[in-house]
């Protein structure tokens, strides 16, 4: 038996995975606000305290039992607040940060120090994004988000070479999807955001990747095996 766990499960790229997962007879437990069925497990990002006992007593349980192969996905993410960095506000700061990066780290610490001891091939996978290598106008924590994420994967990795049952951990860039996010993108302020009449664009001309073709791409990877020297990975690569 396989385990999954997947943040941000209930639509997009992590209900893709899920689906995909669960069809190829996994155990998969999605966290997130919205999702539903015996899976979901609800979780509010924003509220990490409360986010944070629920699933540490959720790794708990699921620690006891045998599994032949464990990964973690980290997809939860939100865009919101976009805005140039003169109009934001202290408490969008906060939120977006909470949500983005702590949120995040706390959720795959929980994972690591839980699964510590198993000997079982053990895969974490951060979602990344382009907006973790380049700045975009408007997305300003966005940005910083996915590269603070970025290298705090690179950090784990160097980690990890210390220990003897190591987690396999990577970024994977699912480029630019059909998804909720997107939508936002097409609907945000054009004065907050310049290049938003270039994402209209990739949607109007067909030019955006499926949830569902992202997810198989992604899983086909994890399956084939990671590259020893290789921790970023992007869906362009396949």
């Amino acid at each position: 038996m396989n385990l999954a766990i997947i943040t941000g499960g209930s639509r997009g790229l992590g209900k893709a995975l899920v689906e995909q997962l669960q069809q190829k007879g996994w155990t998969v437990y999605e966290l997130s606000r919205s999702g539903s069925g015996d899976h979901h497990v609800s979780v509010d990002l924003s509220r990490l305290e409360a986010t944070e006992e629920k699933v540490r007593e959720l790794f708990q349980h699921l620690a006891k039992q045998s599994f032949e192969k464990i990964i973690f996905i980290n997809n939860a993410a939100r865009i919101q607040p976009i805005l140039r960095v003169d109009f934001q506000n202290s408490s969008q700061i906060q939120q977006s940060l909470r949500v983005n990066v702590t949120a995040p780290v706390v959720l795959m610490k929980l994972f690591i120090q839980h699964f510590r001891n198993s000997k079982v091939v053990k895969q974490l996978v951060n979602i990344s994004s382009g907006a973790a290598l380049k700045g975009y106008e408007g997305w300003s924590l966005y940005c910083l988000a996915k590269a603070g994420l970025e290298n705090w994967i690179l950090s784990l990795v160097k980690e990890e070479t210390l220990v003897e049952f190591p987690f396999q951990a990577i970024n994977f860039d699912p480029g630019v999807m059909d998804t909720q996010m997107q939508a936002e993108i097409r609907k945000s302020d054009s004065s907050q955001f310049a290049q938003k009449e270039r994402f209209i664009e990739l949607h109007n001309s067909g030019s955006l990747n499926s949830p569902e073709k992202v997810a198989t791409k992604l899983l086909g990877l994890l399956d084939s095996g990671l590259e020893a020297d290789k921790i970023r990975y992007s869906v362009k690569d396949y």
